[in-house]
C-alpha cells in the first residue's frame, strides 16, 4: 500500500503538469490558426474604410519621413533645389515645355512610356533608349544608383535626377501618376504610351520571373495549379516580411500576381497601406480604364507586337529602321491549365482582364482607322526584321559584308552592319546615364535623401 502511494506521488504530479501544458499549447495553436486564417482572408493588408470620392493620383500619405516632407516643402518654395543657370532659376521645377532638339525637328520626340512588368517591355525599352541616345533626347532617370523611378510606389519629386533641360522621355519602371507626370511631361506635347499582355500569359511569366514557386514553398508536381488552388495562402507567404530576404526589389505586402498590370498603370488598389482601393468597385474601375484611354495616345499589346510597333512609328513619325529590335528576356513556359484554373486566375486578376479586353478592342479600332496600307507596312516591317534576325543571330551571323535591304514605299535603302547587330545586344542604359550625368554635372541637388524601400 505504501509502495503504491509512493508511486502515485512520484508519477501523478508530472503527468498533471504535462496534461496542463498540452492543453495550453492546444489553445495557443488554435488561437494562432484562427489569427492566421483571418490574415489570409484579408490578404495580410489591413484596409481602410471605403470612401465615396477618391483621387486616383493622390500621393501616398506617410511615404516619406515627416522631416523630409518639411524639408522638401521648404526647398520647393525657395527654389534652392535647383541651383543651376539663370535660365531655370525662375522655376522651382525643371522646364517641361516641348524640346527644341535640332536633331529631330520633324519628328515627335516627347514620349512617356510606362514600363509594365513582364510585358516585353525590355525589348521596347531598348528601342526607345537607342533612339533617345542617337537623337540626343533628355530622358528622366532614377536617382543615383537606383533602378526604378519609385516602382512599385508612386513617384514624387525626390525620385529622379535633376536636369536643366526639359525632359523628352521617361522609360524606366514607374507607376503611372497623372498628377506628377503631367507636370514634367505635358500631355499637349507628349505622347503617353504603354504595353500590356494577355493576363494568363502575363501570370505565367511573372510566376517564373519572380520565383514564386521557390519563395512561397510550392512543392507540388504541378506548381501553377497548386498556387491557383490556394492562391491567397501562397500569395500571403510570398509577400510576407519573413520572405523579404528572398525577394528582389519587392516590398512587403505587394502582390506580383494580383492585377499587376493595373497597378503599374496607376490604378489605386490599396498598395501601399493608406492608398484607396477600388478593387471591388467595378464602376470606379471602368471609369479609371476610360480615363486611361483618354490620357494615353497608344496602348500596345504584346500579342500583336509588330502591329503595335508600326502604330507607334506612325504616331511618333519615326522610320521603320528605328523599330528594328532583338527580343530580350524572352522565356518559354510549358505550364498548361484547365478551364477551371483559368477561371480561378480570371477571378484573381479580374481587373487586368478588363484592361486587356478594353485596349485590345481599341487597338483594332486604331488599326482600322489607319487605312489598308497599314497591313502592307506591317508585312514590310516583319520582312525587314526577319532578314535582320538571320543576319545578326541566325545562319548568316558569320557573314562579314553588310546586310542591304532595298527601299519600299515604307522605308529607304537600309544597310545593317555587324556594329548595328552589336548595338541591339546592349541595353543602352549605361550610355544614357553617362551622357545625362555629363550634360548635368553642374546641377546641384539639395533635396533630402530617399529612404523609401525600393530599388
Amino acid at each position: 500500500m505504501v509502495r503504491k502511494r509512493y508511486i502515485l506521488l512520484r508519477v501523478l504530479p508530472p503527468m498533471i503538469i504535462f496534461l496542463i501544458g498540452m492543453l495550453c499549447l492546444k489553445n495557443l495553436y488554435l488561437g494562432y490558426n484562427k489569427s492566421y486564417e483571418d490574415k489570409l482572408d484579408s490578404d495580410f493588408v489591413p484596409q481602410k474604410p471605403q470612401v465615396e470620392s477618391f483621387d486616383s493620383n493622390a500621393y501616398v500619405q506617410n511615404e516619406m519621413m515627416a522631416d523630409e516632407k518639411e524639408k522638401l516643402h521648404e526647398l520647393m518654395n525657395s527654389g534652392k533645389h535647383l541651383q543651376n543657370f539663370d535660365m531655370i532659376k525662375e522655376s522651382k521645377f525643371p522646364k517641361t515645355t516641348s524640346s527644341t532638339n535640332k536633331q529631330c525637328p520633324n519628328q515627335k520626340c516627347n514620349f512617356l512610356f510606362i514600363k509594365t512588368m513582364k510585358c516585353a517591355t525590355e525589348t521596347v525599352v531598348r528601342i526607345l533608349r537607342k533612339y533617345s541616345y542617337d537623337n540626343n533626347l533628355n530622358i528622366m532617370l532614377p536617382q543615383k544608383k537606383r533602378l526604378y523611378l519609385a516602382w512599385p510606389y508612386l513617384m514624387d519629386d525626390l525620385d529622379y535626377r535633376l536636369s536643366d533641360r526639359p525632359f523628352n522621355g521617361l522609360i524606366d519602371h514607374a507607376i503611372y501618376n497623372k498628377t506628377i507626370m503631367n507636370r514634367y511631361f505635358p500631355p499637349e506635347t507628349t505622347h503617353y504610351v504603354t504595353i500590356i499582355r494577355e493576363p494568363l500569359k502575363h501570370f505565367k511569366s511573372a510566376f517564373s520571373y519572380f520565383k514564386i514557386q521557390q519563395i512561397a514553398g510550392i512543392f507540388a508536381k504541378h506548381p501553377l495549379t497548386e498556387y491557383l488552388e490556394n492562391i491567397k495562402y501562397y500569395d500571403s507567404i510570398y509577400k510576407s516580411h519573413e520572405a523579404a530576404h528572398y525577394r528582389y526589389c519587392i516590398p512587403d505586402g505587394f502582390s506580383v500576381t494580383k492585377n499587376l498590370i493595373a497597378h503599374c498603370l496607376g490604378m489605386p488598389l490599396g498598395f501601399p497601406y493608406g492608398r484607396h482601393d477600388i478593387t471591388n468597385n467595378s464602376l470606379a474601375v471602368r471609369e479609371y480604364i476610360r480615363n486611361l484611354d483618354r490620357e494615353f495616345s497608344l496602348v500596345m499589346i504584346v500579342e500583336y507586337f509588330h502591329e503595335s510597333l508600326v502604330l507607334f512609328k506612325r504616331l511618333m513619325k519615326w522610320q521603320l529602321k528605328d523599330l528594328i529590335y532583338k527580343f530580350v528576356n524572352r522565356g518559354t513556359y510549358y505550364f498548361s491549365l484547365s478551364n477551371r484554373y483559368k477561371e480561378k486566375h480570371k477571378k484573381w486578376a479580374s481587373i487586368d482582364y478588363m484592361i486587356y479586353e478594353h485596349f485590345n478592342e481599341t487597338l483594332w479600332k486604331k488599326i482600322a482607322a489607319e487605312g489598308p496600307d497599314f497591313y502592307d507596312e506591317v508585312k514590310q516591317f516583319s520582312h525587314i526584321q526577319k532578314q535582320v534576325n538571320h543576319y545578326c543571330w541566325g545562319l548568316d551571323k558569320h557573314l562579314h559584308k553588310n546586310l542591304e535591304i532595298s527601299h519600299s514605299q515604307f522605308n529607304s535603302d537600309l544597310k545593317i552592319s555587324r556594329k548595328d547587330c552589336e548595338s541591339m545586344n546592349i541595353s543602352w542604359l549605361d550610355k544614357i546615364k553617362e551622357k545625362f550625368d555629363g550634360d548635368n554635372k553642374h546641377v546641384v541637388d539639395s533635396r533630402p535623401e530617399l529612404r523609401r524601400q525600393t530599388c
